[in-house]
């Protein structure tokens, strides 16, 4: 795991400045330091120039920070290779779990390596040996950019399912076009302050990018719109307008696939035992999160089976009614792991801002919070830990999968009545009573269905803050297709945009690498072929993982009813815990919380003062909105 950034700068004829100068020190001083936290152990910086036959000059700087995992003595980057037509640079953020097989593939056709196990070296030649087709061939986690001096082109990739970031601007100096990447928006706003014009990289009207982060709390694009997230599963060579992204897996469509290939108990098992022992290769210490619920207890018991001793930690959290560690500690006393159950240390305030900070973007999931704190307990026992994430996205494993199946096949005449439904059922103050969800579910199927049900603020609440907006009829669906689409739609958008992000973000902000097996390949190849009727036998939330782990696991926790990972957000703005309240009406109560001229859009402030009355008085529990609102004021300011 690491931190990586790149300066791309294309200066036409009679343009082209002193080499030493054309990308200032300063530029890569700024990039470095917004990553300096990803990759604490080593630093290093690459430089090169490409006259092109057009006459136009290239100069490109890559910069990379490394947080040392796999050898340490041969892995160093930027990584050059080089030829009498011209070097090879790499920068590379993740790791290539099965970097073994390629490297015996690459020595059987006469590839030379210097390393003794680098992955990134294997990377490196890998992709001179096959192109970008090499990308294909990878299993693991990665974002990387690969300059080739023989051409004086730049090449990004990222990985299958997006569990490392690529944010990428573009921008004009000095009447030169400049391209940037970095692992984190930071660096490249920063950019801006050292005479960088930027760019928009977005098409789409302005404000829509706003209305995204408002609507979900994430989007790939910032709300300016002038830095851009990498698309997963996609290579693409820089051009002057930016990226241009061609898929490199067969995994990703714009429709789900057919579901029709049987899935069975022991194929499951198989799979994710192959997929948590690729992943416990390590020169330094690992472990694995335990929260004792199904997906990390599952990983525990892989991994212990696999290791034959394993460091599993828990998280303590402050309110007793969302602490897990008790059912943790039984998993662990079952599967015999050494456990350490860790305090949290919150402090919410002044973690949280210092997350946004770091991260750069209005991030709407206030699950960051635990997430960091239980990364940086682990952090003082392990340079690793595996997490479980993609098992709910996979198998269903969400209250709104089973929903899903009645939620869009209301025909139009029978939305009305449905949104006069809703309103006959108010919500409470309890955003997990029945009454709160069965109005959120007939609201949103009056409106936008599962979309709205994936909402922090469905699209009537939506049209309240920002003013109505034209949406597309839903698609009516049932039964299996619905929840079918559900998942596909999880998968490609929450997981990447919303879970992954928070894991990166708060994994990396202690330099934790966290590996995900349930995002093994064939693993998601196999769960995503399987019929619905099998992942959620009877409706079942993950009914299918549920057998499989019950050859691992207590009963009493195969039968235990999802949590989640939470904090009682609502509690803690009322009775202002740790500094939150006070955040929240510093953010949002200034004179300018919400600058149009930032935002592109106009926000009712009459409308966010109602939902913070209404909620601080315990009428409504506003608490993910405000959350959201909160953490958009507190990045419009910057």
């Amino acid at each position: 795991m690491c931190g990586i950034a790149v300066i791309l700068k294309t200066s036409s004829r009679g343009e082209v400045p002193a080499r030493e100068t054309s990308i200032p020190d300063a530029w890569l001083d700024a990039l470095e330091s917004r990553i300096a936290h990803r990759g604490p152990d080593e630093h290093g910086r690459f430089r090169d120039r490409v006259q092109r036959p057009d006459g136009s000059t290239i100069d490109v700087a890559l910069v990379h920070r490394r947080l040392t995992i796999l050898d340490a003595r041969g892995g160093q980057q930027p990584m050059v290779v080089a030829d009498p037509r011209g070097q090879c640079a790499l920068v590379f953020n993740g790791c290539i779990y099965n970097h073994r097989d390629l490297r015996r593939s690459l020595m059987s056709s006469g590839v030379e390596f210097r390393s003794d196990h680098s992955d990134t070296e294997v990377l490196l030649l890998a992709w001179k040996q096959w192109g970008p087709d090499a990308f294909a061939r990878l299993e693991g986690m990665f974002a990387c950019a690969i300059w080739d001096g023989r051409t004086g082109d730049l090449l990004l990739a990222r990985d299958r399912v997006g569990e490392k970031p690529l944010y990428w601007c573009r921008g004009r100096h000095q009447g030169a076009s400049v391209f940037a990447i970095a692992s984190t928006p930071t660096g490249l706003q920063s950019l801006s302050d050292l005479g960088l014009t930027l760019q928009r990289c977005s098409n789409e009207p302005p404000g829509e990018s706003t209305r995204r982060w408002l609507r979900f709390g994430y989007s790939e694009t910032d709300p300016t719109g002038v830095i851009a997230n990498h698309p997963p599963a996609h290579w693409s060579i820089v051009a002057p307008s930016g990226p241009q992204p061609t898929p490199f897996s067969n995994q990703r469509f714009e429709v789900p696939p057919a579901r029709n290939e049987h899935l069975d108990d022991d194929r499951v098992d198989r799979l994710l035992a192959t997929a948590v022992a690729s992943r416990l290769e390590s020169d330094v210490p690992l472990g694995c999160f335990l929260s004792g619920g199904i997906d990390s207890s599952l990983i525990a018991a892989n991994a212990m089976k696999a290791a034959g001793s394993l460091q599993t930690f828990s998280v303590r959290m402050p309110d007793a009614r969302l602490d897990e560690s008790r059912f943790a500690q039984t998993v662990a006393d079952h599967l015999h792991t050494t456990h350490s159950t860790l305090d949290c240390e919150a402090h919410p305030a002044e973690d949280l801002t210092s997350l946004i900070q770091e991260l750069g973007l209005p991030f709407g999931d206030s699950s960051l919070l635990p997430t960091y704190w239980v990364s940086r307990a682990a952090r003082r026992h392990v340079k690793v830990a595996l997490s479980g994430d993609g098992g709910d996205e996979l198998f269903g494993g969400y209250d709104r999968h089973r929903a899903a199946r009645y939620v869009d096949r209301l025909p139009a005449p029978l939305r009305a009545a449905s949104a006069s439904l809703a309103a006959m059922i108010p919500a409470n103050s309890d955003p997990r009573s029945r009454r709160t969800r069965a109005a959120r579910f007939a609201a949103a199927a009056a409106r936008d269905g599962y979309r709205d049900l994936c909402s922090i603020f469905p699209t009537h609440l939506l049209d309240d803050l920002l003013g109505p907006c034209e949406a597309p009829d839903p698609q009516v669906l049932d039964g299996d297709d619905a929840v079918s689409h559900a998942l596909w739609n999880d998968f490609h958008n929450y997981l990447p945009g919303d879970l992954l992000r928070k894991t990166d973000t708060a994994s990396m902000s202690v330099a934790l690498e966290v590996r995900c097996p349930f995002l093994e390949s064939s693993l998601i190849a196999a769960a995503q072929r399987c019929p619905i009727s099998q992942l959620m036998p009877g409706g079942v939330s993950k009914g299918l993982l549920r057998r499989v782990a019950t050859r691992h696991l207590p009963v009493d926790i195969t039968k235990r009813r999802k949590q989640g990972f939470a904090i009682p957000l609502g509690d803690w703005f009322r009775s202002n815990q740790g500094g939150l309240k006070t955040l929240l009406i510093d953010a949002i109560g200034s004179a300018d919380p919400f600058p149009e001229s930032r935002l592109g859009i106009s926000i009712n402030r009459r409308y966010v003062e109602r939902l913070v009355h209404d909620h601080m008085l315990g009428l409504r529990d506003h608490a993910q909105r405000l959350y959201v609102l909160m953490v958009m004021a507190m990045w419009a300011r910057g």
